[in-house]
């Protein structure tokens, strides 16, 4: 028990070592000393990653349970009004407004768009209508002649 232990601490100190000699790097960004200033940018994330990894096991189930906590409210108030949001972002993008993004893609479509109709002529409609027997007219079998298709381009 008392190797685990141990080891536990030499790991923990190698890693605040190697993470002290990363954030070291990351100031230097964050001041603008150091090349990557602009993709880093302020390192609120890292920096608080580094400071939880450096605190004890007790004190990390703190910071997750303190976080978590924190955070619960903001998901309960989300939850509550997501259909209110969803809805707003939805008629903000679906509305036929001249300043929204459907309008322009409704006043011409990036990619052409075609219509394409066939009309059918029923060629022996004539027997049907007549006063034929019923023998001739189970036998009968409709005729369709193809017209088209007739391509509209909007």
């Amino acid at each position: 028990m008392q190797k685990e232990i141990d080891g536990d601490e030499v790991w923990r100190e190698n890693t605040a070592r190697k993470l002290k000699k990363q954030m070291e790097g990351v100031y230097n960004n964050m001041t603008g000393r150091g090349p990557l200033c602009h993709v880093i940018g302020r390192g609120l994330s890292l920096t608080l990653f580094v400071l939880v990894m450096t605190l004890s096991v007790r004190a990390q189930r703190a910071w997750l349970f303190g976080c978590g906590l924190a955070l619960f409210p903001l998901g309960v108030a989300l939850a509550g009004c997501w259909s209110l949001i969803f809805s707003k972002i939805l008629s903000s993008q679906l509305g036929l407004t001249p300043h929204s993004t459907s309008y322009d893609m409704w006043k011409e479509t990036p990619v052409p768009m075609y219509m394409e109709f066939y009309l059918f002529n029923w060629t022996n409609g004539y027997i049907f209508n007549s006063s034929a027997d019923k023998a001739t007219l189970a036998r009968t079998k409709p005729s369709f002649e193809q017209l088209g298709p007739y391509v509209f381009r909007y």
